[in-house]
C-alpha cells in the first residue's frame, strides 16, 4: 500500500500562501523605509521615524485587509500587526536603530521605550487601515402591520415563503408534462385515421354495394356516370338519379 500525502484544504493553502506573501512585503517595506531613512537629510530623524512606523503600519494594514478580506477580522488584525512589528524590527536591524525598533539593543539599555512607542504607532495605523471605510449593514425595518389583520407567527411566514417556489415548480411541471401528454394523444388519434385509397359505390335502385368485379354486372349512366347493377338497369331501363327525368 503506497503512502498517502496529508490532505490540505484549498482555504488553508490560500491562507498560508498569503501569510508568506505578507511577510515578504513587510521585508520589502522595511528595506524601502530603511534606505530612505539613511539617505534622508531634510526631515528630522525622530519625525521620519514616526512617519515610517505609521506608513508601514498603514500600508501593511491595507494589504492585510485586501489579502484576508474573506477571513475573520481577528485574523486580519493579527496578520496586520504581526507584519507591522516584523517590518519595524527589520527596519531597526538594517539601520542599527536609526529607523524602527532596534532588536540588537544591549540588555542594559532595555526596555527600548522608543521602539515600543514606534510599535504602538504602527499597530494603531494598521488598525485604522483595517477598520476605515467599512460598509455597515443597513438595518431592515419590519413592515408595518395592517390594521385589524394580525400578523402570522414567524414560523408560518417562513413556511409560506418556502411553499411558494415549490407550488410554482409543481405548476410548471404539470404544464410541461400535460403538453407532452397532449402531443402523444394527438399523435395516437392521427394514427387511427387510415385512408384506404378505394371508392365505394351503391346502386341507386337496390341500394346494394357495387363491387369492382360485380357478378351482377355494372352499367354506368352516360350522363351522370352513376353506377347501377345491370339487372337493376334492365328492370327500369333508365338511370335512377332524378336528373334523368327532369
Amino acid at each position: 500500500m503506497s503512502g498517502s500525502q496529508p490532505y490540505t484544504s484549498p482555504r488553508l493553502f490560500l491562507l498560508l500562501f498569503r501569510l508568506e506573501l505578507l511577510a515578504l512585503l513587510a521585508c520589502f517595506t522595511a528595506a524601502g523605509f530603511a534606505v530612505a531613512g539613511v539617505v534622508n537629510d531634510t526631515i528630522l530623524a525622530w519625525v521620519y521615524t514616526i512617519a515610517a512606523a505609521a506608513g508601514a503600519g498603514t500600508f501593511l494594514g491595507f494589504v492585510s485587509r485586501l489579502f484576508f478580506r474573506r477571513f475573520s477580522f481577528p485574523l486580519r488584525w493579527t496578520a496586520a500587526i504581526t507584519a507591522t512589528m516584523l517590518s519595524l524590527l527589520i527596519m531597526g536591524w538594517l539601520t542599527q536603530g536609526l529607523v524602527g525598533a532596534d532588536p540588537t539593543l544591549p540588555a542594559e539599555k532595555r526596555p527600548d521605550w522608543a521602539g515600543l512607542g514606534l510599535m504602538a504607532v504602527g499597530i494603531a495605523a494598521s488598525t485604522l487601515a483595517l477598520v476605515a471605510w467599512r460598509k455597515r449593514a443597513a438595518a431592515v425595518s419590519p413592515a408595518p402591520a395592517r390594521e385589524g389583520i394580525p400578523e402570522p407567527p414567524p414560523a408560518a411566514q417562513e413556511k409560506k415563503i418556502k411553499s411558494i417556489p415549490s407550488a410554482k415548480a409543481a405548476s410548471s411541471s404539470r404544464n410541461r408534462f400535460g403538453g407532452v401528454r397532449r402531443f402523444f394523444q394527438r399523435a395516437r388519434r392521427d394514427a387511427e385515421i387510415r385512408l384506404t385509397g378505394a371508392e365505394k359505390y351503391k346502386c341507386p335502385y337496390c341500394l346494394q354495394p357495387i363491387e369492382a368485379r360485380d357478378p351482377r354486372g355494372v352499367v354506368v349512366c352516360p350522363i351522370c356516370h352513376t353506377r347501377h347493377h345491370k339487372d337493376c338497369w334492365d328492370i327500369t331501363g333508365m338511370c335512377q338519379v332524378p336528373h334523368y327525368h327532369a
